[in-house]
């Protein structure tokens, strides 16, 4: 795939470092994940933690609604409203951290509400490695943090001060052990020379040390987004794109449950409120901020990710609604309605149907294959870079070339040497020039370049 996609089908398995926040224990996990399964191509094997992450978010929004209310018809209902709707099925069918992300909402959303049930320290515990584990995956774990404050407040006065603090060490340490990584490997591929680029002075490129966190200055920027800016918008986040982003989810949210569905979620709403005021808020206080968040978020191409933990919030509601009918007959007629949205949402995807057919990448990245030599440089937008790298740490199919994930101007002061030693291109559409040199257009259907010296 192309993108974030294809840097996340790459870095995992090469022990990377990938775009910040840098997704450590993403990355830690890939690793393992890919080399334990021994079937698949590398990157059907990352899809498939994936669907695997997003099942298990389902399963916790099944046992939310169980625990509430005993029903697991309604559960069930539930779980399967979440894992047919759009955005659920698109980022839990590829290479994506926001499917463990979803997972570790779902988790710490039932283990939360459980403790703000029941007050058992365990599942305060529970919550607290969650929530550290979650945020090494990727920090917008920590916008759950609300939710879980508000049900420490509703519990202070009958939770013990120790067991607080317990649960506190826990979830900095199950966190911060992890991040350790990124430090460490930077240190490891800077000594033994991993990445290529670094040989032709591009030291903290992407996949291998992007950001080279090995520095304490670049270890805060990449973990935290500093480094990200558009038109002066602080970490990437704009005000004004709020209201567009707001119109953006609830279109989404429409399509991800349809108009019948969402009427369901509203119902349960209703419900969870008149039976729990405090239930809610806990509820609605964990999953919420990460969607407001995204809303504004005008930095990020794809915001649709960051509603999904809300989305594991409304199939709960729904499930609240289902489990809320008593009579036979309305029981039946509910949830006879509830599988049919469930079909319709299967049917109606287009990542159901066309998705597993989708090889442009690779044809792509074949076709500049065989239009360079093998001893090329090939500057590439990020669109095309990590299909690339692909090609080259995990296939070895590129022979001598380096891939250079730049834009083509951004390397004005690189570009004449480079090309005096190698023959030198530009994959992708080209952004900025270099004095001295122009782009000569390759017969090739990609977009490819050939850097010519001026005469």
């Amino acid at each position: 795939m192309y993108w974030d996609i294809g840097e996340m089908d790459t870095v995992p398995y090469i022990l990377g470092i990938a775009h910040s926040p840098g997704y450590p224990l993403y990355t830690l996990l890939g690793w393992v994940f890919t080399h334990v399964v021994p079937f698949g191509t590398v990157a059907w094997r990352m899809s498939c933690l994936s669907a695997l992450a997003m099942a298990g978010a389902a399963w916790f929004v099944a046992q939310i609604v169980i625990d509430a209310n005993g029903d697991e018809v309604a559960g069930l209902c539930a779980a399967l409203l979440f894992a047919a709707g759009e955005d659920a099925w698109a980022h839990g069918t590829r290479a994506e951290p926001h499917a463990l992300v979803t997972l570790a909402y779902a988790a710490l959303l039932c283990y939360v509400l459980r403790w703000y049930r029941t007050g058992r320290a365990r599942d305060l515990y529970v919550t607290a490695l969650v929530f550290g584990l979650g945020v090494a995956v990727h920090p917008v774990v920590a916008c759950a943090l609300p939710g879980i404050l508000a049900a420490i407040v509703a519990r202070a006065h009958e939770t013990n001060p120790r067991v607080l603090r317990r649960a506190a060490i826990v979830a900095c340490a199950s966190a911060a052990a992890w991040f350790v990584y990124l430090p460490l490997r930077s240190a490891y591929v800077n000594a033994e020379h991993l990445d290529p680029p670094a040989q032709l002075g591009v030291v903290g490129g992407a996949f291998w040390n992007d950001g080279d966190p090995v520095l304490a200055g670049n270890f805060v920027a990449l973990v935290t987004g500093g480094e990200v800016r558009l038109n002066g918008a602080h970490l990437g986040y704009s005000g004004d794109a709020f209201d567009r982003g707001l119109v953006r989810f609830v279109q989404l949210a429409l399509r991800e449950s349809t108009i019948a569905g969402f009427v369901l979620v509203l119902a349960g709403a209703i419900v969870i409120f008149r039976r729990s005021i405090g239930w809610g808020i806990v509820a609605f206080a964990t999953c919420a901020p990460s969607a407001l968040f995204a809303c504004g978020f005008a930095a990020e191409s794809d915001v649709d990710r960051y509603f999904l933990p809300l989305f594991v919030l409304l199939a709960v509601a729904s499930g609240e609604a289902i489990a809320s009918v008593r009579t036979v007959l309305a029981r039946r007629t509910i949830v006879g309605a509830t599988a049919l949205i469930v079909a319709y949402l299967v049917l109606s995807q287009p990542h159901f149907f066309a998705q597993p057919h989708d090889d442009r990448a690779a044809r792509e990245g074949a076709e500049i294959l065989r239009a360079t030599p093998a001893n090329a440089i090939v500057i590439s937008t990020w669109v095309i870079a990590p299909v690339l790298a692909y090609d080259d740490y995990v296939l070895h199919t590129t022979g001598n070339r380096v891939v250079i994930p730049a834009w083509y101007g951004d390397e004005e002061d690189r570009i004449p040497d480079w090309e005096s030693q190698r023959p030198l291109f530009v994959a992708g559409t080209p952004q900025g020039s270099v004095a001295g040199h122009h782009l000569e257009r390759m017969p090739t259907r990609t977009a490819l370049y050939r850097v010519v010296r001026d005469q």
